[in-house]
C-alpha cells in the first residue's frame, strides 16, 4: 500500500565518516511532496543479495510514533520499504537530483 497519513519524517544523511545526521521535518507540505515522490517509486524488486546496499540519504515517514515507510537513495538506486515489503529500484540521475532537492538538510 502507498505511504499515507505521515505527520512527520526523519531525514538521515550519512557523511563520508559514517556518522549519520538526522533532521526531523513536520512541515506538512514538504512531507506530502516527499511522500508523493516515494509513492511514485514504490515499484521495486526483491534484492538478490541477503543484505541490501546502504543508502546515503534515508527518509522514514511517521504517523505519530509509528513508522509508515521509508525511501533511501544511494549512488544509483533507491531502497524502498513500506509495510512488510522492501526492495531495490534503479534510480536515474534526474530522480536522484529531485530526491536530494526534496530531502536537503541545512549544514
Amino acid at each position: 500500500p502507498p505511504i499515507a497519513g505521515a505527520t512527520r519524517l526523519v531525514i538521515e544523511v550519512w557523511s563520508s565518516t559514517g556518522t549519520p545526521r538526522a533532521v526531523e521535518v513536520t512541515d506538512l507540505e514538504r512531507i506530502h511532496h516527499v511522500m508523493d515522490f516515494a509513492n511514485a517509486r514504490r515499484s521495486c524488486s526483491t534484492p538478490t543479495t541477503y543484505t541490501m546496499p546502504a543508502p546515503r540519504t534515508n527518509v522514514t515517514f511517521y504517523r505519530s510514533s509509528t513508522a509508515e515507510g521509508s525511501i533511501g537513495a544511494g549512488a544509483n538506486f533507491f531502497v524502498v520499504g513500506c509495510g512488510n515489503s522492501s526492495g531495490l529500484r534503479h534510480a536515474t540521475e534526474q530522480e536522484l537530483s529531485a530526491f536530494l532537492a526534496l530531502t536537503s538538510v541545512p549544514s
